[in-house]
């Protein structure tokens, strides 16, 4: 009878092991999960599912005979030969364990399940949440049919900023430079014994008093 080992070494090369009529067990990765209370941070882990299916059992029977150096119709029966056995235990005493790996069992349903109880840490340490800091952190913007990088984005923002700047700049010579003329236009024209002729030929001197009145001689 085929040991359970092979089964387990499929799984680990393959992520799936295929059993026949009875459905297939697959290893799934967890991702990293927060621990908001301890303030920690737990490493990516792998735990077993068990998928109601009829695999395909090609790859596991060629890779089994391989392995076995044994023909592949050999191997096929062999297979068939366990899913039986298996199913026997379990009418019989309703579960059926696989060392390190999980148990086969009855549901309420009357189905035949796999329970993994397998769990394998992928091989990083748990961290420190503390304090998170992105470092090196990028993103994409797509603006009209062309992508921005981020640095990209904020050079164009600051190009952007600097543009209002300089128009105002502009402005404010500008003002400053005709508020000097009319002063200097204005000086000049207050400016005593200044003319300033016109198509009238109007004339603008200084006012000078004249006499009022006239002596009369007593004679």
């Amino acid at each position: 009878m085929l040991q359970v080992s092979y089964f387990y070494q499929y799984l680990l090369q393959f992520q799936r092991l295929p059993m026949g009529d009875l459905g297939e067990i697959v290893l799934k990765k967890k991702a990293a999960t927060l621990r908001m209370l301890d303030k920690q941070i737990e490493p990516p882990a792998y735990h077993l599912e068990f998928v109601h299916s009829t695999p395909n059992m090609v790859d596991f029977i060629t890779w089994l005979s391989a392995r076995l150096s044994v023909s592949y119709q050999d191997v096929e029966m062999s297979i068939n030969i366990y899913i039986q056995y298996l199913k026997q235990v379990l009418d019989k005493d309703g579960k059926l364990h696989w060392n390190q790996m999980g148990d086969w069992v009855i549901n309420d349903s009357g189905q035949i399940v796999f329970r993994g109880s397998f769990e394998m840490i992928a091989g990083y340490d748990t961290l420190s949440a503390e304090k998170l800091i992105r470092e090196n952190a990028g993103h994409q913007v797509l603006i009209g049919d062309r992508t921005y990088s981020g640095e990209q984005l904020q050079h164009l923002l600051q190009q952007n900023k600097k543009k209002p700047l300089k128009n105002i700049t502009i402005i404010v010579a500008a003002a400053i430079t005709i508020a000097a003329f009319f002063v200097i236009l204005f000086s000049f024209i207050t400016k005593p014994g200044f003319k300033y002729h016109h198509q009238y030929q109007m004339k603008i001197d200084p006012k000078v008093p004249q006499e009022t009145y006239k002596l009369i001689s007593a004679d």
